[in-house]
């Protein structure tokens, strides 16, 4: 719970997980629950708004749930998988950066991690523009081709494992 924590708030950030310190089990659960108040009292106040035909009071009286206030299983299931698809790809993305060249690593975390521009680091580096550009593009590319080859891999190692199972 607590690295995916630091995992999805990493990709919130557009950083890298080992950049974002650990939080407490406690700290992550009272996070959860505040948003959860907010949600349930935004949801609360809104009836207060002009048009609205009962309130939530009426609603309760009635014996009726008011609809709206919380997600859906589907919703909540189809974030959780959203959001872990992301830290996946996240991960995998900051361990072929680690494969770089020094060169083209340090390139891509000034400009692409820490938002520095390609001038910025020509300067620091003490190359031209140009060598900044095409460096970054080639390792761009390389990455590119990385997560690209690691997809085709999982699929074809899901789509075997599946067929393993209707053949049995």
């Amino acid at each position: 719970m607590v690295e995916r924590d630091r995992c999805l708030r990493a990709i919130r950030m557009g950083c890298s997980p080992r950049d974002i310190a650990l939080r407490t089990p406690q700290t992550i659960l009272q996070e959860l629950w505040n948003a959860e108040e907010r949600s349930a009292h935004a949801y609360y106040r809104s009836d207060r708004v002009s048009g609205v035909i009962c309130s939530y009071e009426d609603l309760v009286g009635a014996g009726r749930e008011p609809q709206g206030c919380s997600a859906s299983s589907e919703d909540i299931l189809l974030c959780a998988e959203d959001a872990r698809e992301r830290a996946n790809c996240l991960q995998a993305i900051f361990a072929e950066i680690e494969k770089l060249p020094a060169g083209q690593r340090n390139i891509v975390r000034g400009v692409l991690v820490k938002g520095a521009s390609q001038s910025d680091m020509a300067r620091e580096l003490g190359v031209s523009r140009a060598a900044v550009s095409k460096q970054l593009s080639t390792a761009v590319r390389k990455i590119r081709a990385a997560i690209r080859d690691e997809s085709k891999e999982t699929k074809n190692t899901t789509t075997s494992a599946v067929c393993e199972r209707k053949e049995h």
